[in-house]
């Protein structure tokens, strides 16, 4: 994703896409809570589904992102068929975006990633509804989503499937995204990505309060009183 900068910017998604489907179903029966099932019948049945997935020899990709103070980071694990090792790569950069953006730089990088190992039929699992919606949704006019569905319709890419899943418990590979994710700041690749509009105005208002509150704070624990 090329990042830009907020002043004048207008996104126009020329393009719909054919290739990325949405499953927010797959998933579904892995999420039940420790009193329906445990971790051993979780992994069971995923593991039945994720092998459904290779016999259909489509590459499988995990990702995840986490926003903590001053950074955000994002994480994917490629984990497939004997053809190739498992690879995990982990990115960060200085500004503090939202955690659905977070998502969608992951999905961009592994996109990059699965051309580049000239991958033809992909399947992205994430546990972030919001970001897969993003990608499949043209009508929702985010400038990055754009760039990635672009990006997959002009490429070499057959079709990229992403699958909604509720949780990490009990999942090996979800642990293992999880756990490059937010440790993306010490071991992650840094990037520059510019502003999006969501994502500036909050910096705006952070900063503001923030200067608010050291200018008032003073103030007010010397008179004993708050100040509004």
């Amino acid at each position: 994703v090329k990042g830009v900068d907020v002043a004048g910017i207008v996104c126009i998604d020329s393009t719909t896409t054919t290739k990325i489907k949405l499953d927010i179903d797959f998933f579904k029966n892995t999420a039940k809570s420790k009193k329906e099932t445990n971790n051993e019948q979780i992994h069971k049945l995923f593991n039945k589904k994720i092998n459904d997935l290779k016999n259909r020899n489509i590459e499988i990709i995990f990702t995840d992102g986490s926003v903590k103070e001053g950074t955000t980071n994002a994480a994917f694990y490629y984990n497939n068929s004997s053809k190739r090792s498992n690879i995990i790569r982990s990115f960060n950069t200085e500004k503090l975006m939202s955690s659905m953006t977070a998502e969608i730089i992951i999905f961009d990088k592994a996109v990059d990633f699965a051309l580049t190992y000239q991958m033809h039929r992909l399947a992205f699992l994430t546990h972030s509804k919001s970001d897969a919606i993003a990608l499949t949704n043209a009508e929702l006019n985010y400038y990055l989503a754009i760039d990635i569905r672009n990006n997959i319709q002009n490429s070499s890419l057959e079709m990229v499937q992403i699958y909604f899943k509720p949780n990490h418990r009990g999942i090996h590979q979800s642990n293992v995204v999880d756990t490059a994710a937010k440790h993306a700041d010490r071991n992650g690749e840094f990037f520059h990505l510019g502003w999006t509009m969501g994502d500036a105005s909050k910096e705006i208002e952070r900063n503001r309060t923030a200067k608010w509150q050291e200018y008032y704070n003073p103030i007010s624990n010397e008179k004993e009183k708050k100040y509004y």
